[in-house]
């Protein structure tokens, strides 16, 4: 059996060095009693159900990168990721980058065929493909005309 650990509501008393702190604390003690995953929300606003909408909530794929750099053996990840905020291409980097640089950390290092199971190989391919393919490309355009606008 595989337990994770997710923090969706990063709010803790005190200024940001708590925020540091308290996460730190959270991923080592993961780390330490043999959890398989550590998860962080991907959200531009905070969105536990007892905090308040201005509350601090830090950008994903950097704190994944700030617990990698303090642990040894947890996975890392995402609940989800804003796909409506963030462009695939950036995504796919993000996520690479953080893969390799820290080899214990994100999805992208669990066996293939899991990957394939959770989300789907042809998702993946869409996700990556999708910006460069002419379809892609054409895709925005559409949505201005549609808006009856002119490009920004």
């Amino acid at each position: 059996m595989r337990i994770s650990l997710n923090t969706a509501d990063h709010v803790w008393s005190g200024e940001p060095d708590s925020l540091r702190h308290e996460l730190t604390r959270v991923a080592r003690a993961a780390d330490d009693v043999g959890l398989d995953t550590v998860r962080v929300a991907d959200h531009l606003l905070q969105v536990g159900p007892q905090s308040s909408l201005d509350a601090e909530v830090p950008e994903a794929y950097t704190t994944l990168g700030f617990l990698a750099a303090r642990t040894t053996r947890v996975r890392l990840g995402t609940m989800v990721t804003g796909v409506t905020f963030r462009p695939p291409g950036l995504l796919v980097k993000a996520v690479t980058a953080l893969d390799v640089l820290a080899e214990h950390c994100t999805a992208a290092s669990r066996p293939r065929e899991e990957i394939e199971t959770t989300l789907g190989i042809e998702h993946i391919v869409v996700i990556t493909e999708g910006p460069w393919t002419e379809q892609g490309v054409a895709a925005p355009a559409r949505a201005v005309d549609a808006l009856g606008g002119d490009p920004v």
